[in-house]
């Protein structure tokens, strides 16, 4: 419930214009570039893959796992469920902000 709660402000911000992510789309020619998609997917992975793996390895530190990661560590076996299981400020700024940083 918490991941609806953390996501829908952040897409209503975006979808309002008042937070933009990305640029505009004015002609279908623009839409289609192929090349630029291309890059700009492999930007959004590098540029979530480093921002989760630093902020994950972040909550690894003695001083901040037991109050917000140790929650998701709770889940012993690798599930899906288990991935999105964590403290709403891990999931704010963990999982979340890499996805808003992307191209």
């Amino acid at each position: 419930i918490f991941s609806w709660l953390a996501t829908l402000p952040a897409w209503h911000m975006q979808r309002t214009g008042l937070v933009r992510s990305g640029t505009a789309v004015s002609r279908l020619e623009d839409a289609i570039d192929p090349g630029r998609a291309v890059v700009d997917f492999l930007l959004h992975v590098l540029i979530i893959e480093v921002w989760f793996y630093t902020t994950h390895r972040a909550l690894h530190h003695p001083s901040v796992y037991k109050y917000v990661h140790k929650l998701h560590h709770k889940w012993k076996a690798p599930t899906a469920v288990a991935c999105m299981f964590a403290h709403p400020l891990e999931f704010c700024v963990g999982n979340t902000l890499g996805v808003v940083l992307g191209p």
